[in-house]
């Protein structure tokens, strides 16, 4: 299964995952996971610490990012002309560009988004709490 885990998901997958909820957890460790962190949830993380909306990361975002996505051997997903694109098409569901570019990446690669955002769903993307 190829998922793609929503900023929250990847802040709890490092720093609390016992936040995830079973079936994210299940997935994620699952025999050929392949497991992406997005650029887009370093560019969320950057820009909401710079506003001291996130003072749970324990260093600036890039640090962090560049520790701990390897080291919990997750993919990085750079974002693509193709993923901006897909923006534009996708119902005005949500009003997060974060959250809609995340949305754009897994259409256009068809990943799993790994979420407990109910309006990701609403896209008709597959999902996993």
């Amino acid at each position: 299964m190829r998922l793609l885990l929503d900023t929250h998901a990847l802040i709890w997958l490092v720093m609390a995952p016992d936040r995830l909820g079973p079936p994210a957890r299940a997935a994620i460790t699952a025999d050929g996971a392949e497991v992406y962190a997005s650029h887009v949830s370093l560019w969320e993380m950057a820009i909401k610490r710079r506003l001291g909306k996130l003072d749970v990361l324990d260093r600036a975002a890039a640090e962090w990012f560049r520790e701990y996505v390897p080291r919990s051997h997750l993919r990085q997903l750079p974002i693509a002309a193709d993923h901006l694109g897909e923006v534009e098409s996708l119902p005005l569901l949500h009003g997060d560009p974060f959250d809609r570019l995340i949305v754009a990446q897994a259409v256009v690669e068809g990943l799993t988004v790994i979420t407990h955002d109910p309006l990701v769903a609403q896209y008709g993307i597959a999902t996993i709490p």
